[in-house]
């Protein structure tokens, strides 16, 4: 007896276990059509209980693919209801239990993934004594991810611990050690299992298939240990919203296929126009046999309810262009399960002939045992077990082959000839096949009904890896080949490589792109200048304030890169006014020693000098003409006056729209063309005590001085003097004049210590930045984001 799990788990999720057994726990109407098996698999001996959709496999687990998961759990009554639902979430069927004397030790999953439309399973995967044993939508087996074929022993015929036969369409997996029996086809999953205490009990298993306690309440329990049985009321399951709750709570992996968790969809009557009358008009032969009519009469056994939630899933089918012939068949299955029922003519009142693949013909008394290619003399085998179904049976002088051919169906029949091979652990292979062992180290083929072996080598730029089912020699990552001999690509060879902004150098396996400044990436894609901070915050997003090195200026018009630049550390504002300020003058630390720019000569005005990280600097007059020069630039003023007798300490800031450097043979003179715009404008402003349309005045040191001496003056420190205004013999400003400290009188700095205005300051900096920031570099084809 077996409890089928398939699109329609709809109707014996809502039945007690009483109801069960008084209807066989028998789950109808599959979707698929499943032709009755040909070829058994070997019986087990030992008392069996067929798992109801609330039980599941131990110790091992079974994973399971399908579409529209909480139909499979309560669709006949989402079915009246008229809602779809769909997931691609992997749901546990069998975890580690709480407690118990056997609790499930492999954290097995059943997952439910596929297509959004109607409800069906899709792939199984067991895992048990530490391998996997995986059966795909095509019933493809596969151990351990390299494909094999039926039948199959695991590990050998001589100790087979897992046995694997595909009799038609259906696959058989025998777990021999435990005694559980799956059997699966695309949208069928049947399970049965010992009654032995590694499966009965409170806590033995658990997970989306519930335990086996003979106890209906506590069949459908999530992770948390709520239950959604209505003792009650008959054991129903409670509301299809707390059903949503219990599948997704056994979800295991959110990254399996995309993953999306159950949830209703959208009412099948909007989206899906159907004829439901037209449909159910379809399905009414199941609906006869209710009454004991039709062609399915003798079914009648089964029970009226049953009957009646298959006819509705079937209307439910056909709805969502599901074949009727499928779906009478999946009834014709469930229904032969019972004794005493005879429903032979059912096809041909139907009217859905069974197709046979050639050399075969439908027979409704198909032996279950028929001679095969694995083995000619199956029907005489000890492992024959009696019986006939429906089903095709191979012609005269020729054998039957579970893994059939690509022509649409899921066996052959073939003369004997033309049939694979069995290798020494009894496990058969298709003629003409060849492939590796699972290290790649032999290769066999079987031609002829005759296995060769010879051993290979994969090359040692090449790895063993299961590609598509089969153990392959895969050539590494930058290589090329059959994966025996694999040659270097030569990735340089590709004139797109690194593209025009960078050179490409071939490496064994790998290249390197070495990019042209300002060019960065793996194939030199970004454009990256550095040539001052305005650049480091557009083009390298950098937001913080520091020191950083940039190429002041540099010339990218050569093709060099960043290790021929010359690069200097200079201290950068990214916070203030929208960030990007190079800081061009400072110093930093007490009034005592607050003396950087004294003493210093013209030569060391015009290379820079201090510590960038301490926000001590001058950044050097043929730093500053370069960065001016190359690309239109605003110079920012701080100044921090001291609080006086009838003034409060005062911080304020202004911005030159255009300042510029000129070169040494100017020496190194300011051009300012406008006052300074900002809170300080207004504010003894006086800087600009000359001809805004002219040149400004020349940068001058000690060493190098103004007629008027003003920088010794100035105690020694280097400044754009303006000795020639008339009353004023060296200007209104010195912003690198000697700090003093506020506790002190400030009058008796006047005109020789930092000055702005004429008058005395405490503190001062000084910031450039590209005129037009953040849009200032016609390279880029749009304005940067910030």
């Amino acid at each position: 007896m077996c409890n089928i799990l398939n699109p329609q788990i709809t109707k014996f999720i809502n039945l007690s276990k009483a109801e069960l057994a008084a209807t066989a726990t028998k789950i109808p109407a599959l979707t698929t059509a499943i032709p009755k098996t040909t070829l058994p698999v070997t019986p087990t001996t030992k008392s069996t209980k067929t798992l109801t959709t609330t039980t599941s496999l131990q110790p091992q687990a079974i994973m399971m693919t399908n579409t529209a998961s909480f139909q499979q759990l309560a669709g006949a009554r989402l079915v009246r209801q008229q809602v779809l639902s769909t997931t691609t979430a992997p749901f546990t069927a069998c975890p580690i239990c709480n407690t118990g004397p056997n609790p499930c030790k492999n954290n097995g999953t059943l997952i439910i993934t596929g297509p959004d439309t109607v409800s069906h399973i899709t792939e199984i995967t067991l895992k048990t004594q530490k391998h996997e044993f995986r059966v795909d939508a095509n019933t493809n087996y596969y151990i351990d991810g390299i494909i094999t074929y039926y039948p199959n022993y695991w590990p050998s015929e001589t100790d087979p611990r897992i046995v694997a036969t595909k009799p038609g369409a259906r696959v058989i997996i025998q777990d021999n050690l435990s005694g559980a029996v799956i059997t699966f086809a695309n949208g069928y999953l049947c399970v049965e299992v010992p009654l032995n205490e590694m499966f009965y009990g409170n806590d033995t298993m658990c997970g989306i298939w519930g335990n086996i306690n003979d106890v209906c309440g506590d069949d459908i329990e999530d992770k948390n240990g709520n239950q959604f049985i209505q003792p009650a009321n008959g054991c129903r399951i409670g509301t299809n919203s707390e059903a949503f709750h219990f599948m997704d709570s056994w979800v295991v992996d959110s990254t399996v296929n995309n993953c999306v968790e159950a949830e209703v969809l959208t009412n099948i009557t909007t989206t899906a126009p159907c004829d439901i009358q037209a449909a159910q008009n379809q399905c009414d032969l199941i609906r006869q046999a209710i009454n004991g009519q039709g062609p399915f009469a003798a079914c009648t056994v089964m029970g009226h309810d049953a009957i009646d939630k298959t006819f509705h899933d079937c209307a439910f089918d056909i709805c969502h262009s599901f074949q009727l012939c499928d779906t009478l068949n999946a009834f014709a299955l469930l229904c032969n399960n019972f004794p005493f029922t005879n429903i032979d003519n059912w096809r041909d009142i139907a009217n859905c002939p069974y197709t046979c693949p050639p050399n075969s013909h439908f027979s409704m008394k198909t032996p279950k045992c028929q001679n095969s290619c694995s083995d000619p003399n199956y029907s005489n085998s000890s492992n024959c077990q009696d019986g006939y179904e429906q089903g095709c049976t191979c012609d005269a002088n020729y054998y039957f082959d579970s893994n059939g051919e690509h022509t649409g169906f899921a066996f052959a029949c073939r003369a004997l000839n033309d049939c694979g091979c069995v290798d020494g652990n009894g496990n058969y292979y298709p003629a003409h096949s060849k492939w590796l062992d699972a290290n790649c180290t032999i290769e066999r083929e079987c031609n002829d009904g005759n296995l060769t072996s010879n051993p290979v080598t994969c090359s040692t730029d090449a790895q063993c890896n299961i590609v598509d089912g089969f153990s392959t020699c895969q050539c590494d990552a930058g290589y090329s080949g059959d994966g025996y001999i694999c040659n270097d690509i030569d990735e340089c060879q590709d004139s797109n490589m690194c593209s025009s902004h960078g050179n490409c150098t071939n490496f064994p396996a790998t290249y390197k792109c070495t990019c042209y400044s300002p060019f960065s990436g793996l194939q030199c894609e970004n454009y990256t200048p550095s040539r001052h901070c305005a650049d480091l915050q557009i083009y390298h997003k950098i937001t913080h304030s520091g020191a950083y090195n940039i190429s002041l200026a540099a010339n990218y018009t050569m093709q060099v890169t960043n290790a021929d630049l010359t690069w200097t550390e200079v201290f950068c504002d990214m916070e203030s006014n929208g960030g990007g300020w190079t800081l061009m003058s400072h110093e930093s630390g007490s009034a005592a020693t607050k003396k950087i720019n004294c003493g210093k000569t013209f030569r060391e005005y015009v290379r820079g000098f201090g510590d960038p990280i301490s926000l001590t600097v001058w950044l050097g007059l043929e730093n500053v003409h370069a960065i001016t020069a190359a690309t239109p630039t605003s110079l920012r003023i701080i100044i921090e006056q001291c609080a006086a007798e009838f003034a409060p300490y005062q911080k304020d800031e202004c911005t030159y729209p255009y300042f510029s450097v000129s070169d040494s043979n100017s020496q190194y003179a300011i051009f300012l063309n406008n006052s300074c715009i900002g809170p300080a404008n207004g504010r003894n402003d006086d800087w600009i005590t000359w001809d805004r349309n002219q040149m400004g005045p020349k940068f001058y040191a000690f060493d190098e001085d103004t007629p008027y001496n003003c920088s010794n003056t100035y105690l020694q420190t280097g400044w754009w003097f303006n000795y020639v205004n008339n009353g004023d013999l060296c200007g209104a400003a010195n912003l690198n004049g000697i700090r003093y400290a506020c506790n002190e009188n400030e009058y008796q700095y006047t005109g020789k210590h930092l000055s702005w205005g004429n008058s005395p300051v405490n503190d001062a900096y000084m910031y450039l930045r590209p005129r037009d920031f953040p849009n200032y570099d016609s390279t880029t084809t749009s304005p940067p984001s910030l």
